[in-house]
């Protein structure tokens, strides 16, 4: 089953923003990612120090929790500004390039 996991924070000084980034970069390669598909982060269009970071899993029904390496990233996160982090299932997918005629 597909899941999205998804660490937002926002940070409150901006030579923080660096210094996250960085951590995120350690952290997502240090630890063990077996079922991970993909990691990708984001920098909000509208507020520069928020950064949210997406993880796609390829996880068992039975495993549907928060994953070590979302949670060390929340902690780690967590020294820059107010985290949030949160665990979605993908119920549709669409392939949008796959309707587009030429």
């Amino acid at each position: 089953m597909n899941c999205l996991e998804i660490i937002t924070v926002r940070i409150t000084e901006q030579n923080d923003f660096e210094k996250a980034l960085e951590i995120c970069s350690h952290i997502s390669n240090t630890i063990e990612t077996g079922e991970m598909i993909n990691l990708n982060i984001y920098q909000s269009a509208h507020y520069s120090l928020d950064i949210s970071v997406h993880i796609d899993w390829d996880f068992q029904q039975h495993n549907l929790k928060k994953s070590l390496l979302g949670l060390q990233l929340a902690r780690g996160l967590g020294n820059f500004g107010r985290v949030t982090h949160t665990l979605w299932l993908d119920k549709m997918s669409t392939n949008l390039n796959e309707n587009i005629k030429d």
